[in-house]
């Protein structure tokens, strides 16, 4: 019969013969040191019914399709993808901007892309249409919200709004002052935006700044690499 309280009791295990101490109400029914050696003794007793429960496994459709693909090396087992000890260094294509890469990982089987850009790329993508959606719907609810942010980032920063703004107007007069290819990569696109080291107010000046070069266009990938370096030059080299 079991006991109200637990016991400590030492035993020997039936598989590894090995002395293990234990707490338990009915210490007479432990057999086994642990569940590993409880498996290894059903094995043994139920030899047959295990090597045809496999056997039915192996036979199935999808698990000979499965195996054939690992035998040519298109996939990976899920026993191999154990995160290494040393890291390697991997050299891979990128499946979005079809450049080769080389990056240094434990895990080299979720190294896919060459950037967190490219990464982002994929669902910017597929998801573009989904988020100008959300944003049109959340600018339509929230129109106080949204004066109220826009009033606040003129006081913030009316040089810069002043001089956008003057600048758009001049050169949709006077377009053939800037050339609309990018200044970096020399990418030819209607939607380059327009880039400002300096802002100057008037419109004599910034007339003499797109001469001198303080104000010309950018592609979108240039312009956000421009704004997380400092240097135009040292993207100039990486580039």
């Amino acid at each position: 019969m079991g006991h109200n309280t637990e016991i400590e009791a030492t035993k020997i295990c039936i598989v590894c013969k090995k002395e293990f101490t234990f707490k338990s109400k009915n210490p007479e029914l432990k057999k086994f040191c642990s569940r590993s050696c409880q498996g290894k003794k059903w094995r043994e007793n139920n030899k047959e019914y295990e090597h045809s429960r496999v056997t039915e496994y192996l036979k199935r459709p999808e698990v000979k399709k499965r195996n054939k693909l690992i035998r040519e090396g298109k996939i990976i087992p899920k026993k191999r993808k154990i995160i290494l000890r040393k890291e390697i260094e991997i050299t891979k294509v990128c499946p979005i901007c079809n450049k080769k890469f080389t990056k240094i990982s434990k895990n080299p089987w979720q190294v896919k892309y060459c950037s967190k850009f490219c990464e982002g790329r994929l669902y910017r993508e597929e998801n573009s249409i989904n988020e100008k959606k959300r944003i049109k719907e959340w600018q339509d609810k929230n129109k106080d919200k949204l004066n109220v942010i826009q009033r606040r980032y003129y006081k913030n920063n009316r040089q810069k709004q002043d001089c956008r703004t003057f600048t758009k107007k001049l050169l949709n007069r006077e377009p053939y002052l800037l050339s609309t290819d990018c200044k970096m990569c020399g990418k030819k696109d209607k939607d380059n935006e327009i880039h400002h080291d300096i802002y100057p107010e008037k419109t004599d000046n910034i007339r003499i700044a797109i001469k001198r070069g303080q104000i010309y266009y950018l592609c979108r990938n240039c312009h956000t690499k421009y704004h997380k370096n400092e240097n135009f030059n040292n993207i100039k080299k990486s580039s």
